[in-house]
């Protein structure tokens, strides 16, 4: 596994080969503003502070999974098996 970030700025989800730091494959479209990340196999989930939602990315593919919607602004996510974490802020 390589590694992984998301750009707030860009809305993008790129993946870089651990070794090297390069890109690796093309950068996934998350929108909003995706602020942090957290590995479970070959899935990505990234936290969207201004969606408010939580999305699920295939990093074998590049596709988005699927999209949670979790009705705060999510600032954090953390994920253990098949469980996943996430810490919202505001009212």
């Amino acid at each position: 596994m390589g590694l992984v970030a998301v750009d707030d700025r860009s809305g993008m989800l790129t993946t870089f080969d651990a070794r090297t730091r390069a890109a690796t494959g093309s950068p996934v479209q998350i929108g909003g503003a995706p602020v942090d990340v957290a590995l479970a196999g070959d899935t990505a989930w990234v936290a969207d502070a201004a969606g408010g939602r939580i999305v699920a990315v295939d990093l074998a593919t590049g596709a988005i999974e699927r999209t949670v919607d979790v009705g705060r602004r999510p600032v954090a996510i953390a994920a253990a098996g098949e469980d996943v974490y996430v810490v919202t802020a505001g009212e």
